[in-house]
């Protein structure tokens, strides 16, 4: 590969130049950021490996201008210990990897072949017109955090990176549905006893025990409390991770609180004035615009600052639809296994629905809607269907101006489907009738639509 080196310590230039050049690369090296920009420009480059501190520009500026040109490189940041935040969020955002000083051989080497593996969409996946459930599943990596992609690559890269720190807080932030959860469960990894993962949804524990439910408290602290008090879910996750989902919801009265649990890793049990001590590592998400939260003084300016040292944005599956069929798989053969079915294949006529759908549940509801069709489905191929019934519960959209239906997110399909519902339902299932009033003969009601 072309390799350009950004680096103004001239002797780390030489000694990454030596490296890259055994490694059977061709490789030139620029003293500043503005000299690499320059020779960016001039020629090109598959890969540019820059350092983050660099007078007049630095890495992370190189990385932004590279961007706005659009030029064809892939850049990998050198970091200092210092500067690991913010390079961790220059990923997905240009940089497509960093490395920490000093640099590991090993590590370059994994970096570069990751860098210059080809980065195009799943392979085909098709087998006579239908989709081959188990083969999909293993392309798109063979786990419940499908990563078929770039968005979801650029992602993926971001949290692999994150679980090396978890003394890192980090926010996940994305629309309901779009797997954030199972986003903070793929940072945490392996869940073991003596590594627990807690998940807390901030929104379900009620106002007057929240802190209780958090923090523990001692036995007779308040009225009702358990004789034996509680730990509470800090302490439950020492070692391990907390989970804290929509923290948008965290009463005003806790913030300043869970900030002190944060920085100091020490927080107070309800009634005792002795501090506990935390291990765990902190993930937070939210659907909501905390910013916006900030400027309405419903959350701390300063909590908001602590939590966010590191977003991962999670796209809603209208950016990410390449991972539609991937998705389906992995939930279907986990269906396989709870439903005791047999299901290997997925139609290619249901493929096509499942990719015109909007999604506007996301993640959550296409697992919905796969759960339901397999419910009732028969026989080792998902049709369509199977998937139409459920599908039509979702709501057509329409144009305010003039009440048209085409408009993005229109599927014909399913509007033809709720007509002939309609009409069934109004000729008291009558095929004959209904067929008359959809202008139809009845065989075309059962050859297109399957009415029996």
């Amino acid at each position: 590969m072309n390799v350009l080196i950004a680096e103004d310590d001239q002797y780390c230039r030489q000694d990454l130049s030596d490296v890259l050049q055994v490694m059977g690369h061709n490789v030139k090296s620029a003293a500043s950021g503005m000299e690499a920009l320059g020779l960016l420009k001039a020629g090109l480059f598959d890969i540019l490996l820059s350092d983050v501190d660099m007078p007049e520009l630095s890495g992370l500026e190189l990385v932004k201008i590279i961007k706005a040109l659009a030029l064809p490189v892939r850049i990998i940041l050198v970091s200092g210990k210092a500067d690991i935040i913010a390079s961790m969020n220059a990923l997905g955002k240009g940089a497509f990897d960093f490395m920490v000083k000093p640099v590991s051989v090993p590590n370059l080497e994994k970096i570069l072949s990751d860098a210059s593996a080809g980065l195009s969409g799943q392979s085909e996946i098709l087998e006579q017109g239908r989709v081959d459930i188990d083969r999909v599943f293993r392309q798109s990596g063979n786990s419940e955090f499908i990563f078929c992609s770039e968005k979801m690559r650029q992602v993926r890269k971001k949290i692999e990176r994150l679980r090396e720190y978890p003394e890192i807080p980090a926010l996940l932030c994305g629309a309901s549905g779009t797997g954030k959860e199972i986003a903070a469960k793929f940072i945490h990894g392996e869940h073991t006893s003596d590594r627990p993962f807690i998940g807390v949804n901030i929104a379900s524990l009620n106002s007057g025990t929240f802190e209780a439910e958090l923090f523990g408290y001692k036995a007779g602290s308040f009225t009702g409390a358990d004789p034996a008090g509680s730990r509470g879910k800090i302490n439950a996750a020492s070692g391990g991770t907390l989970f804290l989902d929509e923290i948008s919801e965290i009463p005003l009265a806790a913030q300043a609180k869970l900030l002190r649990v944060i920085e100091a890793r020490e927080y107070f049990p309800v009634g005792s004035d002795h501090p506990c001590k935390t291990s765990c590592r902190f993930l937070f998400s939210t659907n909501r615009d905390l910013p916006g939260c900030v400027s309405a003084g419903a959350f701390r300016q300063d909590l908001y600052y602590r939590i966010s040292q590191v977003i991962i944005e999670l796209p809603p599956v209208s950016e990410r639809r390449e991972d539609l069929i991937p998705l389906a798989a992995s939930f279907i053969l986990k269906l396989n296994n709870t439903l005791r079915r047999d299901v290997k294949y997925i139609s290619g006529e249901a493929r096509e629905l499942l990719e015109s759908h909007t999604w506007t549940g996301n993640i959550r509801e296409l697992k919905n809607v796969i759960t339901e069709a397999m419910l009732f489905s028969e026989g080792q191929t998902l049709l369509e269907h199977h998937l139409m019934p459920f599908l039509l519960r979702c709501t057509l959209p329409q144009n305010e101006n003039n009440n048209s239906l085409l408009v993005p997110g229109f599927n014909l399909e399913i509007h033809n489907q709720k007509l002939v519902d309609e009409a069934l339902g109004k000729c008291s299932g009558n095929k004959s009738e209904a067929a008359k009033m959809l202008g139809i003969t009845r065989r075309k009601l059962y050859s297109r639509f399957r009415v029996i």
